[in-house]
């Protein structure tokens, strides 16, 4: 066991020595643009408190850095930041509440919590009844006095 952790503790050594460094080029000036476009667009951000993305685009603040709102998209699908199935898979009856009230009873979301709980009590029960054949089984065939 020894010989196999010198082993990669060696090949690791030899691989990170082998790393080249100079294929990394940062270029102070390119960085420097980027943080300065964010930080005329956190200065506009700051000044007017309600405005959007669009409007920071139509200020053409934000024309020249390329936004990601993929994030915005999935939060309009779903109001909870877990999907709703994880919230019924782990919390069960507490869980498909939260959706509940959290969704203002969308009967979609509060389905998927619903599905989430029914998962997660077949998978338990299953668990159960398994451990519970195991455990008999073992007792039955005496593997139990070793």
């Amino acid at each position: 066991m020894k010989k196999i952790v010198s082993l990669f503790a060696t090949l690791c050594l030899v691989l990170n020595l082998q790393a080249k460094t100079s294929d990394f080029n940062l270029d102070d000036k390119k960085v420097n643009d980027e943080f300065g476009q964010l930080n005329k667009l956190e200065n506009y951000v700051d000044a007017n408190a309600n405005a959007t993305i669009a409007d920071a685009k139509v200020a053409e603040i934000a024309a020249d850095i390329d936004l990601d709102t993929s994030a915005i998209d999935v939060m309009k699908e779903s109001p909870t930041v877990i999907p709703p199935f994880w919230w019924g898979f782990c919390l069960n009856f507490i869980g498909i509440i939260i959706v509940y009230i959290v969704t203002d009873n969308d009967k979609d979301q509060v389905r998927k919590a619903l599905k989430g709980f029914i998962v997660s009590s077949v998978l338990g029960i299953g668990l159960i009844v398994f451990t519970g054949v195991g455990g008999c089984l073992v007792a039955l065939l005496g593997f139990g006095s070793i």
